[in-house]
């Protein structure tokens, strides 16, 4: 980057150096990703090419490394780049905004980072269970010794998506904090807030999917409720719909709000039958009391007592005869469909059980959570197209006037516990609504629009229209991947060892593909033979390598390294800065041959969107 040094004020010092850490380490990270497509990806599919690690499924270990490789170029398109073009040609100090029409369109560049982050913990599950894979440790070793690995184990470079993500609202924080001037601090934090908004949403992602497998366990540890019958028929009659079924939709919420396991943990449970030691699971609309079982069980616990719905539960806090501030014991009358009682029970700490979480404080603070939560559910179910954003805000109405649930109490100021629960239940809330409001990763989004706002000159918002070609979705296969759709036997080579075509520089602009299109058309994905003839990409030269002589293993590495590595860069710098609209179109790869593929082989669900950039076109720091 050969930007003219000038003399600056120390806060724009200040200001300028942050942002060159944030160009620095977005390179830093693009070469990493970089690293993982050419060298693990690259060389373990060209040794499947040759029969070897047939047993190693490389989905599963590197999942869609290729889409978040090709969202990023494009990110790095969009949004830094253009700032490094502008300041070399001006010879100035880097604009900020002409970062603001790539962050605007955060959401929709990243869209591909959701689906890895929810099965990044499978992936390194997976990557530790093949430490007894001789074969694969030896691969591994190999690919260690490159120089673009920095000395940095596969485990490491794999999480470096997720610490990315959450670092882009920490340096955009760090440049505000030195700009005083408009309207850079507004386009900042704005660009802030997509950035922040985005990472929250991949939380609630994650969340979501933890919810949804404590439930999964959940309702595979249970056994079901009985009850003794002297007559056989009534026996055999209630046994046909004794399961416990979770996953059945809550009542009165729309289908997909799943309720979710709140909290769980060691009572005691008395009631007119009998007291004794409880395990007891608290759901978002039900209580569950269980005895555990004997190791031997196939059941680790069992239901004793029916369901407790939360909505027709009343609890009351009973205050201890040693403290009257600490509570005692939690009574419970539980009503039938026309409000009168028909059961009572009482649940009090467990006897050998010190635990703060078990405290029946903590039980009462968390059954108002669950029953805030399931409020929530059925006050969104009655008007499904409401703005979600409503939900964060307390005044909020319906046309009707109904008001949002709280845990405030009417007429009382609400305390700190209870805005506390006013955000855990939100929280929960916003985690089940996530896939049916946001864009799932499993469906077919290949036409996504969407208006994101980015500002002028004056800080005045400005409404743009971003559509993207996602490539995600699980009728297309990665580009790095595709070639395990066709049989090893067949002599056409697969794409893991073709040599891409593309741009030798990053300032060749691919035109719009329409001449109507209003706006730049990026090609992020650089593939196939019909496209005009460009500079084919160099390849670096392999250092030496230690091979055990005799191994099959590492002469395939070494026939491998002999191959041409794919490289290629998704065609240059985005002029969307200024533009009115910013198309951004991918290509799917061409069809692989028929034929069967061999097992142990990966075969990605995702499209792999650009190849990796070549030595002269990849993103260097200043």
């Amino acid at each position: 980057m050969m930007v003219m040094a000038v003399d600056l004020p120390h806060g724009e010092e200040a200001r300028q150096a942050v942002i060159k850490e944030l160009i620095n380490t977005e390179a830093d990270y693009v070469h990493h990703l970089m690293s993982i497509v050419q060298i693990f990806i690259a060389t373990a599919h060209a040794l499947q090419d040759r029969g070897k690690l047939l047993d190693v499924d490389t989905e599963r270990l590197f999942t869609n490394i290729p889409d978040i490789l090709n969202a990023s170029l494009c990110f790095w398109e969009n949004a830094v780049y253009p700032m490094i073009a502008a300041a070399n040609e001006s010879k100035s100090p880097f604009n900020t905004e002409i970062m603001a029409p790539g962050f605007m369109h955060f959401r929709e560049m990243f869209l591909p980072y959701e689906k890895y982050v929810n099965s990044q913990k499978q992936a390194l599950d997976y990557l530790r269970s093949l430490a007894g894979n001789a074969d694969f440790m030896f691969y591994l070793s190999w690919c260690y010794r490159h120089l673009e690995c920095s000395r940095l184990q596969l485990a490491d470079i794999l999480v470096k998506p997720m610490q990315r993500l959450t670092k882009y609202s920490l340096l955009l924080n760090r440049i505000i904090s030195n700009t005083d001037t408009e309207p850079e601090r507004t386009s900042l934090k704005a660009m802030e807030t997509c950035a922040k908004n985005y990472v929250t949403d991949i939380n609630r992602s994650i969340r979501q999917r933890e919810e949804l497998e404590m439930l999964d366990t959940l309702s595979t540890s249970i056994e079901t409720y009985e009850i003794d019958f002297r007559d056989e028929e009534l026996d055999r009659c209630y046994r046909v719909f004794a399961q416990i079924n979770l996953k059945a939709p809550m009542l009165n919420c729309m289908p997909h709000l799943s309720r979710s396991l709140i909290h769980q943990g060691d009572l005691r449970y008395k009631d007119n039958l009998k007291e004794m030691e409880a395990r007891v699971f608290l759901l978002t609309d039900m209580l569950l009391i269980c005895k555990k079982q004997s190791k031997g069980s196939y059941y680790p616990f069992k239901l004793v007592r029916p369901k407790y719905f939360l909505e027709r539960l009343i609890v009351y806090p009973r205050s201890s005869p040693r403290n009257p501030k600490e509570i005692g014991s939690l009574v419970c009358v539980v009503l039938d469909d026309v409000g009168s009682s028909c059961m009572a029970f009482c649940l009090t700490e467990a006897s050998k059980d010190s635990n703060a979480q078990n405290g029946l404080k903590y039980w009462e603070h968390k059954l108002r959570e669950a029953r805030l939560t399931y409020e929530l559910s059925i006050w969104l179910t009655k008007d499904p197209t409401r703005d979600f954003s409503d939900i964060e805000n307390e005044s909020s109405e319906c046309a009707n006037g109904d008001a949002m649930p709280t845990a405030a109490r009417p007429g009382m100021k609400q305390s700190p516990d209870e805005a506390n629960i006013d955000r855990e239940a939100r929280e929960r809330v916003a985690a089940m609504l996530h896939r049916p409001r946001g864009v799932s990763t499993e469906a077919d989004v290949s036409q996504v629009t969407t208006r994101t706002e980015s500002f002028d000159s004056e800080g005045n918002p400005i409404q743009r229209k971003i559509k993207r070609t996602s490539t995600g979705g699980s009728s297309r296969l990665s580009s790095f991947q595709q070639s395990s759709a066709a049989s090893h036997d067949d002599p056409q080579p697969g794409t893991s060892r073709q040599e891409y075509k593309a741009g030798s520089s990053v300032e060749h602009i691919i035109p719009p593909l329409h001449p109507d299109d209003a706006g730049t058309s990026i090609t992020v994905n650089v593939v196939g033979d019909n496209e005009p003839a460009l500079v084919p990409a160099s390849r670096g030269a392999v250092g030496p390598v230690m091979i055990r002589q005799g191994s099959g293993t590492a002469q395939t590495i070494a026939a491998a390294a002999a191959m041409p590595v794919t490289a290629a860069m998704a065609a240059a710098a985005a002029k969307a800065a200024a533009a009115p609209t910013v198309v951004v179109r991918t290509k799917a790869p061409p069809p692989a041959p028929a034929g069967p593929a061999k097992p142990g082989r990966a075969i990605s669900p995702a499209v792999a969107s650009a190849p990796p950039p070549s030595p002269s076109t990849s993103p260097q720091p200043p």
